[in-house]
């Protein structure tokens, strides 16, 4: 897997697990990544936005992906000084991972319009499936 360019320097904090994959990994990932971020006491709004990207990153990777060979979906959070970075990794390798415009009469396809309206930058890495890593500002 690649990093991302955007360099910010050693984490102080992280996690990367495997869940199960499925739509109970995005509960699991929100929980997670709330945690994290208030035991190391950042804000409220960032701590709310966290939570969101990584529901939007691992739905859009449980719907549009593919699980690893033990049926998983990953998810990571690091704590940089200036940065959270939040990614998920699933096998998937078909379709574009890209903003699609809003529908006034379709409630889906606005997960990654969350993800860029949310982050100050957000990447794809195709290289081994399918990562896609939210830098939120802190």
């Amino acid at each position: 897997m690649q990093r991302s360019e955007m360099a910010d320097g050693t984490a102080t904090a992280e996690f990367a697990v495997t869940l199960p994959f499925g739509p109970d990994a995005a509960r699991v990932a929100r929980t997670m990544v709330s945690q994290l971020l208030i035991e190391h006491e950042c804000d409220g709004q960032l701590v709310e936005d966290g939570r969101l990207v990584a529901h939007e990153l691992v739905m859009n990777g449980v719907r549009h992906g593919a699980p690893d060979e033990r049926t998983e979906i990953a998810v990571s959070c690091r704590l940089l000084d200036g940065h959270v970075v939040i990614a998920v990794q699933d096998q998937g390798r078909a379709g574009t991972v890209a903003v699609r415009a809003a529908s006034g009469h379709s409630v889906d396809g606005r997960g990654l319009a969350i993800v860029e309206a949310l982050s100050e930058r957000w990447t794809v890495d195709r290289s081994g499936g399918t990562r896609v890593e939210a830098w939120l500002a802190r």
